[in-house]
């Protein structure tokens, strides 16, 4: 995910959420306390609760206010702007991983929840232990078919984020099936693009991604980290309730819109392990 964010985005939501290895010893108390005092501004933070009371939340916050940046100074922000790259990293490890993205919706689009919809009717991965989950998982069925019973792992990603966001498939399976397996994966894609989707597809996608917003927030910490992104990036929190209501709305012919639309943007390729038969991102597009 860290190799697919840099090819798509190169900076902004390219950069690393990690620092590299030969940087770790290099780190000093001042520049972290310098990093501290410049991001973690009361203008750049959210203070979020969960069963307590409004008033004793806002009282308890009032230790932590000291002015409006408390002496830190104003972060310019920089707007993702999508690219489209190709990366590689050689390896010897014992599988092969893939991920091919185009752009996808940004968390203010009105595709939103369409391109949510139209990710569990690719396929999520397995929901149940052991099983590929090929009956109607398309990616899955798909790559299933493709490299004929060997091991593989096939999920559709969607990633959204202010500025931007990433619709495509990861893709895990022996060497010498990749390039069968990625084939198969974008002709799964190809296919929605061109056919679109039925409306039991989308009733099926519909009540999963309605379902695994729900049990997501059985998990109060899951609760607490949505409440604090809206927070944050957004002038209006929009509940879990609401967010149902909103899926529930969409039609056949949203979802059918939005794969078009996402599925024939410009794509972006990531790949780690050993790459003898995996294409490169050019030779895709054929």
């Amino acid at each position: 995910m860290e190799m697919i964010h840099e090819a798509a985005y190169r900076d902004t939501l390219g950069r690393s959420l990690y620092s590299p290895f030969y940087h770790v010893n290099k780190f000093q108390p001042d520049q972290l306390k310098g990093y501290h005092s410049k991001m973690f501004t009361n203008d750049r933070m959210a203070l979020v609760g969960l069963g307590v009371d409004h008033d004793q939340l806002v009282e308890e916050g009032k230790a932590y206010v000291q002015g409006p940046n408390r002496g830190g100074a104003t972060v310019p922000t920089q707007k993702a702007v999508y690219h489209g790259d190709n990366l590689r990293l050689p390896s010897d490890e014992p599988m092969t991983h893939v991920a091919v993205v185009t752009e996808g919706p940004s968390l203010t689009s009105k595709d939103l929840y369409a391109v949510g919809v139209l990710q569990m009717i690719m396929g999520t991965g397995s929901h149940m232990k052991y099983s590929e989950n090929t009956t109607v998982n398309r990616l899955g069925k798909g790559v299933g078919e493709a490299i004929k019973g060997n091991p593989f792992a096939a999920s559709c990603i969607n990633a959204n984020y202010t500025d931007s966001g990433i619709f495509g498939f990861y893709l895990c399976a022996q060497a010498k099936d990749m390039d069968q397996g990625i084939k198969a994966a974008m002709n799964a894609f190809a296919n929605v693009s061109k056919n679109g989707v039925t409306d039991e597809d989308v009733v099926r996608g519909k009540n999963q991604l309605m379902a695994a917003i729900g049990m997501n927030t059985e998990d109060s910490s899951n609760v607490l980290l949505d409440l604090g992104e809206q927070a944050i990036s957004s002038s209006k929190i929009t509940t879990s309730a609401e967010v149902l209501k909103m899926i529930d709305a969409v039609q056949t012919s949203d979802v059918t819109s939005v794969a078009k639309k996402v599925i024939n943007g410009k794509p972006s390729m990531a790949a780690i392990g050993d790459l003898q038969v995996v294409p490169y991102l050019d030779e895709l597009k054929k």
